[in-house]
């Protein structure tokens, strides 16, 4: 009995864990591609800007 509540809980708090990473990472990169666009349009949308950050998420916008 306490090792079946203990999965459940533990299914329970990693469920809503993913959830919300999900959510966050979703998000962050929602706003990373706006941002980027934005920041692409403004340089004249340079092909070779656009791929290389493409591949190159992590590095900040210069």
């Amino acid at each position: 009995m306490l090792c079946g509540a203990f999965f459940v809980s533990c299914f329970f708090a990693g469920f809503f864990c993913f959830v919300f990473f999900f959510l966050f990472f979703s998000f962050f990169f929602l706003f990373l591609r706006a941002s980027h666009k934005i920041y692409a349009r403004k340089r004249g949308n340079d092909f070779a800007f656009l791929f290389a950050h493409r591949f190159c998420i992590c590095k900040p916008f210069k």
